[in-house]
């Protein structure tokens, strides 16, 4: 074998990454969390909330339970405007602030919430706070890399 046959074969075999993979692994994130708290928002609401059984008149575990039906959607709805070619790609900025307000709220959740939340409470929240973050930082990033090539 030649190397020019080797270098041929190893050039064919990196796809460059698409510019949208940190929009499909938000909806990764958002799809497993989603799950999470659908399936086991009782557990949380106890762990999260140990002395809070119910909100305005709700249990912690039903909200837990729906925030977690809102985050499966919100993950279908990333993952079809993260491969949209289309008119529905002008609603990729949009995703990236609803990250953004996302972990703005966990974060404003944690600190004013403090006082009835567990310290594992806090600490998932500060978590899902800095992971949403990151997601839409690296989205932003996306967003920039993927303007620069269209033009």
């Amino acid at each position: 074998m030649s190397a020019h046959t080797l270098t041929a074969g190893t050039a064919t075999a990196r796809r460059p990454r698409s510019p949208m993979t940190s929009f499909y692994a938000g909806a990764a994130i958002d799809l497993v969390l989603g799950l999470e708290l659908m399936l086991f928002g009782g557990w949380f609401a106890a762990l999260m909330l140990p002395d809070t059984p119910q909100i305005l008149g709700l249990s912690t575990a039903l909200l837990l339970r729906l925030a977690g039906g809102v985050l499966l959607l919100f993950a279908v709805d990333t993952f079809i405007v993260a491969r949209s070619q289309g008119r529905l790609a002008r609603f990729r900025p949009a995703v990236m602030a609803a990250n953004w307000v996302g972990a703005a709220l966990c974060l404003g959740l944690a600190l004013l919430a403090a006082p009835v939340l567990s310290t594992v409470g806090v600490t998932l929240l500060v978590g899902l706070a800095l992971i949403g973050a990151v997601v839409a930082m690296t989205q932003k990033r996306a967003l920039r890399v993927a303007a620069l090539a269209s033009r």
